[in-house]
């Protein structure tokens, strides 16, 4: 009985009677209002007892989450661009090349903010004093074979769009390590400054150049070329950074040379 005592001490509405003794226990009376009579429970009787372990839990209250609408942007994300949606949709498929990849969305970005500002400024820059474009010469890592080539078609692709316009033309003007010079009675910076010259407003892809077997004559005329079509021919240079990068300052010390990679 010790159970149906401390109910009774913490449900004083109820009155528990004893079979047994017919007494009140827990020395409670109930509220003396007809309508509130006090329950007699005979703990004997298994259906009484059901009713008196058995009341009745309130419901719980419903929660239910709310969703965003479809499509809408979180409080911190932000509307990608259209140029930035074109380059992640087309370098969808070219993997492990995260640093390219932030590079290439840098670019963009500086791109189009250039047209937002050129767009909102009526006062146009004096003939005398052109604007110099940003430097875009890169370095594409990476070992033969992985798809490089097809991947600075893509970037020209973008590169080239309207909403980016970061290249005039969407070619790419491809040289490898096997590709010969134009012909002709030139020399080779005269050669290699033709191959500039088609490149203009569009990518030129050096595919492995420092593995040429003129690789020495090459470089001597590339650096130079660098700086001369700086912002006006994008040049992207495939292979190793570092072999890259010694081949390149080889050929003069104290020139510097600036490539993304």
């Amino acid at each position: 009985m010790e159970f149906a005592k401390d109910y009774a001490e913490s449900h004083p509405e109820t009155e528990i009677v004893s079979e047994t003794k017919g007494e009140t226990m827990g020395g409670r009376q109930p509220p003396q209002p007809p309508s509130a009579n006090p329950k007699h429970v005979n703990l004997q009787d298994r259906s009484s007892r059901r009713e008196l372990f058995s009341e009745p839990v309130p419901p719980l209250p419903i929660l239910r989450p709310v969703l965003a609408a479809a499509g809408a942007p979180g409080p911190a994300q932000r509307e990608r661009s259209a140029g930035v949606e074109l380059l992640q949709r087309e370098m969808a498929d070219v993997k492990g090349q995260p640093q390219l990849m932030k590079v290439l969305e840098r670019l963009v970005k500086a791109a189009e903010k250039q047209k937002r500002l050129a767009a909102r400024d009526a006062q146009q820059p004096a003939p005398d004093a052109p604007t110099k474009l940003p430097n875009r010469n890169m370095v594409f890592g990476g070992p033969p074979g992985t798809g490089k080539t097809s991947s600075v078609k893509k970037i020209a692709k973008v590169l080239a769009a309207p909403e980016v316009g970061v290249l005039k033309h969407a070619n790419v003007v491809e040289l490898n390590k096997e590709t010969p010079l134009p012909k002709g009675r030139d020399t080779v910076p005269q050669k290699v400054g033709r191959v500039f010259d088609s490149a203009k407003g569009s990518i030129l892809f050096l595919d492995e150049a420092h593995k040429r077997t003129d690789s020495e004559a090459f470089v001597d005329a590339l650096v130079p070329l660098l700086s001369k079509h700086e912002g006006e021919v994008m040049v992207v240079i495939a292979g190793y950074k570092d072999e890259i990068m010694k081949w390149l300052r080889n050929s003069d010390p104290g020139n510097p040379i600036t490539l993304t990679s």
